[in-house]
């Protein structure tokens, strides 16, 4: 792989971790001269569960010590200071927490543990080792310094010391991955090519699904045990549904009973019962569920699950939709846009045109599997590369836009900048063309992604397809439908006295009788 690639691939990878807590420390010189007593030290941090994420050992400088101990300069023991740090070498850490919670057995549950430099400093003691032993003997300061001068541990009083702290000695700030959750709200783009382009499908309707995607989404790697598993994996199906539920119920009861809710749910059982709304039958195996699966299904249905994504509806979104009834709503929600442009252009002739038409959508906004990915290509994704969906929908709302437009550009024979409708045009006045999270966000494309990508001057389009009409001559309305209909393929008809079929009318609109 080219070095420049892999370079810029681990700078996003680094720029998506996440920046954890931490708290810088250091071993002062009489206790790192002192094997013994420095390896005592480093055993009570991993006892305590503290992390090392950077570690230095060397003699400080005067400019470093001056930098660490800046708000003592000017007092008299500031000297003394020195003279002990400069006095060998010392150990400069920085400390992080192991974990994030951990299991209180009196609250029963799990719980936030502190700031580590709250933890650090609760640790040592306080700065004089004689105080830090009244207190508790077992305190580090207490066990290892021997005065406030000597007491053993530097550590930082807040995070913006320890920022500070942690530059002098140009440590980078400590990350972590990520920890994965399953996210309805994020999207994989390989999930959602899955449902765009199904294997059963060998010409899917691409930019239809990816719409559906946008108004009726997410889409789900979820899979119904009644659709997508053979008769002997179904029965497999169940079983991993039932102990899903039984797990999920067995959760909610034990939060419930630990935040007191169960006791007042029992309280007021009676009167709830017949308020409650019933319950909706769970048919869809999640994400987590089917990955439990792998191993245990059949070929066929196994590999169902790794090629196929869905889009869920109905009640409790538990059905999981056909290809039959996605295919009815990309044709429903396509004449409800087309026809609304339609209206806004021609007023009511717009029904009328529509009427005649065929709506199939022109080749070149059925897009490919690159003109899906090049669509979001600038957005951000988390560390699992996964998009938001909510910008993945803005992206595609914004899209939809423009293909319309186009599209109704061609039935029109009218560029999409003469539309009188500003709806269409995107011209709101709080319009966003750089931040995705703003609400009026849009792109300044006006062409297809299909078009974009093949590398066409949108400055030198000003029309979609060359009129069949002589645009400096002033027709008719009447003539101007025909000649856009005879533009669009559309057949028409006239009607006429048989006793007039020698009339040149009539043998003109015979000749609208042939598909062109």
């Amino acid at each position: 792989l080219d070095r420049e690639y892999i370079f810029d691939l681990t700078s996003k990878m680094a720029n998506k971790l996440i920046s954890i807590p931490y708290c810088l420390i250091i071993i002062k010189p009489h206790i790192v001269v002192n094997e013994e007593k420095r390896s005592q030290i480093m055993e009570l941090i991993t006892k305590n569960e503290l992390d090392i994420a950077q570690t230095l050992q060397k003699k400080l400088t005067k400019q470093e010590i001056l930098n660490m101990f800046n708000k003592h300069r000017g007092e008299e023991y500031y000297e003394q200071i020195e003279e002990e740090m400069l006095s060998g070498e010392s150990l400069v850490l920085v400390l992080t927490n192991r974990n994030e919670t951990k299991f209180d057995e009196e609250k029963k549950e799990e719980v936030k543990i502190k700031d580590p430099i709250e933890r650090i400093k609760t640790l040592i003691g306080d700065k004089d080792p004689s105080v830090a032993k009244s207190a508790d003997p077992n305190l580090w300061r207490g066990l290892y310094g021997t005065d406030i001068i000597c007491n053993a541990i530097y550590s930082s009083d807040n995070a913006k010391d320890a920022n500070r702290e942690r530059e002098i000695f140009h440590f980078p700030i400590p990350q972590k991955i990520p920890e994965f959750h399953y996210d309805k709200g994020k999207i994989v783009i390989e999930d959602l090519l899955k449902f765009i382009f199904p294997p059963n499908l060998e010409h899917s309707n691409s930019t239809g699904r990816l719409d559906l995607f946008a108004l009726y989404g997410p889409i789900v790697n979820y899979h119904s045990v009644d659709k997508c598993f053979c008769k002997e994996c179904v029965i497999i199906a169940k079983e991993q549904l039932k102990d899903s539920l039984e797990k999920a119920s067995g959760a909610l009861s034990a939060t419930m009973s630990a935040t007191g809710t169960l006791a007042l749910l029992k309280a007021t059982g009676s009167q709830l019962s017949k308020t409650k709304e019933p319950e909706i039958p769970i048919r869809l195996l999640q994400e987590e569920d089917i990955n439990a699966l792998q191993g245990k299904l059949c070929e066929p249905c196994s590999l169902h699950t790794k090629e196929y994504s869905h889009l869920t509806g109905g009640r409790g979104l538990q059905h999981v939709l056909s290809d039959g009834e996605i295919a009815l709503m990309i044709k429903e929600n396509n004449r409800k846009d087309i026809e609304a442009i339609l209206i806004a252009e021609k007023g009511s002739t717009g029904k009328s045109i529509l009427s005649t038409l065929v709506l199939t959508e022109p080749e070149e906004l059925i897009y490919k599997d690159t003109h899906i990915r090049a669509l979001f290509a600038d957005l951000d994704t988390d560390y699992y590369d996964r998009y938001e969906f909510l910008d993945m929908q803005k992206i595609i709302f914004n899209d939809r836009r423009i293909r319309m437009n186009y599209w109704a550009s061609k039935i029109l024979q009218k560029p999409v900048e003469k539309f009188t409708n500003p709806i269409f045009l995107n011209k709101h006045e709080k319009v966003n063309f750089s931040d995705i999270k703003n609400p009026y966000f849009a792109t300044r494309d006006k062409l297809p992604m299909t078009i974009r990508m093949k590398g066409k001057e949108e400055e030198k389009v000003d029309n979609y397809n060359a009129l069949i009409f002589d645009q400096t001559k002033k027709y008719q309305q009447n003539q101007l439908d025909e000649a856009t209909k005879k533009a669009i393929n559309v057949k028409s008809y006239a009607i006429g006295n048989f006793k007039e079929l020698n009339d040149i009318s009539i043998a003109s609109n015979a000749l609208l009788l042939r598909p062109y």
